[in-house]
């Protein structure tokens, strides 16, 4: 844009938020003193207030921000000279934009980690890309941190591993840190540390991070916090419930006992085995400060009501008290919830923060053998893993900051 005059370019981030105050904050940065009179750019907003989408510079060249989030057909229009793509587009975005640079020749250049991505997705990119001539990318050299590959139909591959010379600007805490994370996210590390197209290991286990020495009948140890944690099932065997105590101060948790009844239940009876646990351990329901319990419309039972609602309304009953002793919120399930949950169990688990008692046998079950399916005998275990995902995440780790999760973190 600064180089040639008149140049036409095209932004597309993966969401709106991410086009215009994330991608526009690199413009800014990099075109300071270049743009012309009228542009502006305010932090947390976009360009010119978030009030434009196109931005000029002195010699005449124009930058257009679009997302994935528009419809396909939002990425018609004039012809661009360059389009530049942060993350994979879906084919019906990229068809449009390919369209806008066939009579100028132009270029696109796509920069993209391959995660998230459906497996039609990720094929149609890649036979995009490297044609019918893709190489195994076990050929690779071992030690290759940034190659090139040009492809007999034009495109440029260009592969950038993590690593201090390719990422000069992080500090070694910043490099250590993401490398903790994704030791303890082995199904995205090909593609996050590697570059890989694919980077998922189907036949390892999912929780990685446990050990033996995480299995312990130690009672907790200090001023700690009690909850429970419900995955609701409505077939037989699928369901689970977990007793649990933790410390905020400084960030441990303790699995203490589970209830997973082999037979389908009704929320009455949800109820009452709740409270039979929490008495076996001398707890009455009021000293519960936390009560975690995934969304579930009690298909098993009453139409039109929640099970939560239904579970905490047998709980009032059964202890016999005008309103229920705690209230059960539903998890977080946003985008990227379920690797985070992952990840917080894996690194409690490696940083010796996280205990579970021998008599947790479904829990044990599942960190020693899930390997992260949803479907047939894995499916069962993974319930177990929603469970311990939910408890962790609610309690200790509310918000995604990885800094916090550091292996040396006190």
């Amino acid at each position: 844009m600064i180089d040639r005059d008149g140049y036409r370019v095209r932004a597309v981030a993966p969401t709106h938020t991410h086009t215009h105050k994330v991608f526009g904050g690199y413009l800014a940065e990099f075109l300071a003193g270049q743009l012309a009179p009228g542009f502006y750019f305010v932090s947390g907003k976009g360009w010119n207030g978030g009030r434009t989408s196109e931005i000029v510079t002195a010699n005449g060249s124009r930058c257009q921000f679009l997302s994935l989030q528009d419809a396909p057909e939002a990425h018609s229009g004039e012809n661009r000279d360059l389009i530049v793509m942060d993350e994979p587009p879906k084919q019906a975005h990229y068809i449009e934009n390919a369209a806008r640079l066939r009579e100028s020749s132009g270029q696109m250049i796509i920069g993209a980690t391959m995660v998230n991505l459906s497996p039609a997705r990720l094929r149609f990119l890649r036979a995009l890309v490297q044609g019918e001539e893709s190489a195994p990318e076990s050929d690779w050299s071992a030690d290759q941190s940034y190659g090139v590959q040009l492809h007999n139909n034009g495109w440029m591959q260009v592969v950038a591993r993590y690593s201090a010379d390719n990422c000069p600007w992080y500090t070694d805490l910043d490099r250590s840190t993401w490398l903790d994370t994704m030791a303890t996210s082995p199904w995205q590390r090909g593609q996050r540390v590697d570059a890989a197209w694919e980077g998922g290991v189907s036949d390892a286990r999912k929780l990685v991070g446990f050990t033996e020495s995480n299995v312990s009948a130690m009672r907790p140890a200090g001023s700690v916090k009690i909850g429970i944690a419900w995955d609701h099932g409505e077939i037989a065997g699928h369901q689970i419930c977990i007793l649990f105590a933790y410390s905020e101060s400084d960030e441990r948790m303790w699995f203490l006992d589970e209830d997973a009844p082999e037979d389908c239940t009704t929320p009455q009876e949800d109820a009452k085995r709740a409270v039979d646990m929490l008495r076996r351990h001398g707890i009455a329901p009021t000293g519960v400060d936390l009560a975690i319990g995934d969304v579930n419309s009690a298909g098993k039972a009453m139409s039109g009501r929640k099970i939560n609602e239904l579970i905490q309304e047998s709980i009032r009953v059964l202890t016999a008290r005008r309103a229920a002793p705690f209230q059960i919120r539903t998890p977080r399930k946003g985008r990227g919830s379920r690797d985070w949950g992952l990840r917080c169990i894996n690194f409690a688990a490696r940083r010796g923060s996280l205990h579970i008692h021998p008599r947790c046998v479904s829990v044990l079950k599942t960190l020693r053998h899930w390997k992260g399916g949803y479907t047939n005998e894995d499916g069962k275990l993974a319930h177990a893993a929603d469970t311990m995902r939910y408890a962790i995440t609610t309690a200790l780790g509310k918000s995604e900051t990885y800094s916090r999760l550091h292996l040396d973190y006190q």
